[in-house]
């Protein structure tokens, strides 16, 4: 009772932070059956018919008029309960007979919306501040006009049922037509909740449903009455899910005026843009790419996305009206922790994954499509393991220059650059391990970088991967460099494709000497001297087993080599003289 009591109360502290007032709920849960247990006595035998709990007085034996006159007198005198089991066990018998309308398992659902409508009685019913009304289908047709017309409108949540059939033949579908009904007055919050979706598929079939029926979403919530038929009833659940009804249509405001601030926004960085003059162009946009190695269009992309940040922050925080879009949504987000917890049980958003991984991680497809140009963060699978590796280099010096070199580098292919194993599985401590957070892309467990565990790598390699659509380290000495190019990769590729071709001339005459010779090992050039990484030849080709897969974006790239760094410049102290002391893990050197 005490849980009970806690449980309601919540309720009242989410549907006063929502700013709910009334709540109606539509349901044949709440006609009168009688007329239906009529009909179904009228079928049965009457040995069968005076089996029915709670209506032994009832003479079946007699003919219709009298017996039925009898069984709506001994209604009238019957509680919900005792109506409930009466009505359960007529549709048992009625099921036994084999009734077409028993083959979708009636008793089933008749006892889950029975249960589902006795719960949310008790956990709605008769709170402070909320008035909690129950209709059937035929009295929210008279009702309907004054609900939707009332001042408590706006702040009503209205709940229906999916289909009305043990009231009305033919609708079975008629929750869809009421909540449009509901929507097209503009007022309130509305949901579907029903014993024909299942607990956790409310997402899934929310989406559906609503393109399905021409409901607007962020307005409208799919609801399991499993939640309220667990044992015990999953009451949390339930009332994360109603929370998500009044946070949409706070959320839908919200989004519109952003987009409306990014539309203002743009409209004034276009008009930047475009006074820009001719020199500044040159200057910002092609001078300073061509000095550093970049692609012209990021360095435009660059100078578009400081002014649509500080045109946007301006107009974001100088409306008073986004401040208060955001007050509002953010009193309904801050509910309970109970209900809070209860909906994150539901699993992890899969948008929100994808959307987290966007910033934090390029793709491989996207990479190397572009022909992006190695840089620091790229993660790449080397060997016949497929075990994955994170490049931890300096970013100045993994930039090729405008001579097609990069610093300090004499043209003989030597420079090279830590990569580190990268762990997945289960969880690392230590200061050993940087951790790669959302690593996974379907689980978004995260994956851990072993400092302790690092190679070099021969940079001219790791080039081969950007020449390359699919990632390989594979060269075609004979093939014309790829026109997606910037400048300095150009010359990159022309750089790498002599000195491969010179390699290749070298493996062909070792060949040919015999096989005494391994001509692989003398001719090409070696990957690293610690790591294990295949290569071979094939006509004019020379491939190595690397393939960039992806990256890990900044400022997360930046903090791991920083960590790196710091593991590579840990203070090491004199052993113990004494017995050996356990040191936590966060203090050890390995």
């Amino acid at each position: 009772m005490a849980e009970l009591d806690r449980i309601r109360s919540n309720a009242e502290a989410l549907l006063d932070t929502v700013g709910v007032s009334r709540i109606v709920v539509v349901d044949d849960e709440y006609a009168d059956r009688v007329e239906k247990l009529l009909g179904i006595c009228s079928e049965l035998e009457t040995t069968q018919a005076v089996s029915l709990p709670h209506l032994e007085h009832v003479q079946f034996s007699e003919t219709y008029e009298v017996w039925s006159e009898q069984l709506r007198v001994a209604w009238e005198g019957l509680g919900r309960d005792a109506r409930r089991d009466a009505f359960a066990a007529a549709l048992r018998l009625e099921s036994a007979q084999g009734d077409a309308f028993a083959e979708d398992g009636p008793t089933d659902s008749h006892e889950v919306d029975d249960l589902a409508a006795s719960c949310l009685e008790e956990i709605l019913g008769s709170l402070g501040g909320c008035e909690f009304v129950t209709l059937s289908l035929g009295q929210w047709e008279e009702r309907r006009e004054t609900l939707l017309a009332s001042e408590a409108a706006p702040e009503t949540l209205f709940l229906f049922d999916r289909g009305y059939g043990d009231e009305r033949a033919g609708t079975d579908e008629e929750g869809f037509a009421l909540i449009r009904q509901v929507q097209e007055k503009g007022s309130g919050f509305w949901g579907l909740i029903t014993h024909t979706v299942s607990v956790g598929e409310e997402y899934q079939a929310w989406e559906r449903l609503a393109e399905m029926h021409g409901l607007d979403r962020d307005r409208f919530v799919v609801v399991s009455k499993g939640r309220l038929n667990t044992d015990p009833p999953g009451y949390y659940g339930f009332l994360a899910m109603l929370r998500l009804a009044a946070l949409g249509g706070r959320y839908a405001h919200l989004r519109s005026m952003a987009l409306s601030i990014i539309d203002a926004s743009l409209d004034k960085v276009k008009s930047a843009l475009e006074d820009l003059t001719v020199l500044d162009f040159d200057r910002m946009v092609f001078a300073s790419s061509r000095r550093e190695g970049v692609w012209e269009p990021d360095t435009l992309f660059r100078v578009f996305g400081i002014l649509i940040r500080r045109e946007a922050g301006i107009r974001l925080h100088v409306d008073p009206k986004v401040s208060e879009a955001v007050a509002k949504a953010r009193t309904v987000s801050a509910s309970p922790d109970e209900i809070a917890d209860a909906l994150g049980k539901q699993g992890k958003p899969s948008t929100a994954l994808q959307i987290q991984r966007y910033e934090m991680y390029d793709a491989g497809e996207e990479l190397n499509a572009w022909h992006t140009p190695i840089g620091l963060g790229d993660i790449f699978r080397i060997g016949s393991a497929g075990n994955h590796y994170i490049l931890l280099g300096q970013p100045c010096d993994l930039v090729v220059r405008s001579r097609g070199l990069r610093n300090y580098e004499d043209g003989r292919l030597g420079p090279t650059v830590a990569v580190a194993e990268i762990s997945r599985g289960e969880e690392r401590e230590g200061v050993v391990w940087g951790k790669l957070p959302f690593y996974e892309a379907i689980s978004g467990n995260p994956a851990f970088a072993n400092y302790a565990r690092v190679h070099q790598v021969r940079l001219a390699v790791l080039d081969l991967c950007v020449f390359r659509q699919d990632g390989l380290a594979l060269i075609d000495v004979a093939a014309d460099c790829p026109d997606e190019l910037i400048e300095t990769w150009r010359k990159r590729y022309g750089k790498l494709q002599k000195h491969f071709d010179g390699a290749l001339k070298l493996h062909k005459t070792l060949a040919e000497a015999g096989p005494a010779l391994d001509a692989d090992a003398l001719a090409l050039p070696g990957a690293s001297t610690t790591l294990k990484i295949g290569k071979g030849v094939c006509d004019r080709r020379v491939e190595y087993d690397v393939t960039r897969v992806m990256r890990l974006r900044q400022p997360w790239a930046a903090a791991l080599l920083t960590e790196f760094a710091q593991y590579g410049a840990r203070t090491a102290f004199e052993h113990y003289l004494g017995e050996r002391v356990e040191v936590p893990p966060e203090g050890r050197d390995h």
